[in-house]
């Protein structure tokens, strides 16, 4: 199980998230970025926080998904 995969993304208030149809969006003040997502995993926003999600078990074992969060920290971290 990947310790990376499991923390968690902060967002800033300034950022607008969404993840819909397997694309992730967000838009911030330097720009917007998108990404389409490993239909394995799911994206669950909350007001200041993001989790990547696998959709089954068996998923967790799974190396994308600690790739997946890092390109989705990079796309907050870069807008």
């Amino acid at each position: 199980m990947s310790r990376i995969a499991k923390n968690s993304i902060k967002i800033d208030k300034d950022i607008l998230c969404t993840f819909e149809n397997g694309k992730f969006k967000a838009k911030g003040k330097l720009g917007e970025m998108n990404l389409s997502v490993d239909s394995l995993y799911t994206v669950d926003i909350q007001e200041t926080e993001i989790f990547v999600n696998p959709k089954a078990e068996k998923d967790k074992l799974n190396p994308k998904w600690g790739t997946m969060r890092s390109l989705i920290s990079n796309i907050v971290i870069g807008v």
